[in-house]
């Protein structure tokens, strides 16, 4: 069903991917064919069985991930890092500064 709420996303996150440059159409081409098949799997409630209901999720995010479809991991949001002397700008400094003496 290539018309599913799912294929429709995969969709747009490979339109953005590929207009930021991220993302080469013909590199990829095979992986992008796999997580559209998974997309339209998953929209497809006539072909569930409950052995793909938890394989494929899994396995579309592992696509997802290979592809850059996700965000990345570790980066919080601006908004939720802490300020001051507990904020993580400065610990990540802290470390830096440590790493830079044991080299020396």
């Amino acid at each position: 069903m290539p018309n599913g709420r799912m294929r429709k996303a995969v969709d747009k996150s490979i339109r953005a991917q590929v207009s930021c440059g991220n993302l080469d159409l013909e590199a990829h081409a095979a992986p992008i064919a796999m997580i559209r098949f998974m997309a339209d799997f998953l929209d497809d409630k006539s072909m569930e069985t409950p052995a793909m209901r938890y394989a494929t999720p899994a396995s579309f995010l592992s696509y997802c991930d290979a592809l850059g479809l996700l965000p990345s991991k570790g980066e919080p949001a601006k908004a939720e890092e802490p300020q001051g002397d507990a904020g993580l700008g400065r610990m990540r400094g802290k470390f830096k500064s440590f790493q830079g003496g044991m080299s020396a």
